[in-house]
C-alpha cells in the first residue's frame, strides 16, 4: 500500500473511534400506517401469485384432458 493510503486508513480510524454513533430510534420505527401498506402489498401480492397459479392450473387440467 501506498503511504497515502496508510494515512487515510489511519485517519479514518481515528475520525471513527472519536466520533460516537448516534442511533435515531424514531425513525427506526414504522407508522401504524406504513405497516397497514406493507401488509396490504404482501397480500396482494401473495392473492395475484395464487390467483395466476389457480388459472395456469385449470387451463393445464384442459389440456391435459382433452
Amino acid at each position: 500500500m501506498s503511504h497515502f493510503h496508510l494515512q487515510r486508513k489511519q485517519r479514518e480510524r481515528a475520525i471513527g473511534a472519536s466520533v460516537p454513533a448516534i442511533i435515531c430510534q424514531t425513525d427506526a420505527r414504522q407508522s401504524l400506517a406504513r405497516q397497514h401498506l406493507l401488509y396490504f402489498l404482501g397480500f396482494g401480492v401473495a392473492s395475484a401469485i395464487l390467483v395466476n397459479m389457480t388459472v395456469f392450473l385449470y387451463f393445464l387440467s384442459l389440456h391435459a384432458s382433452g
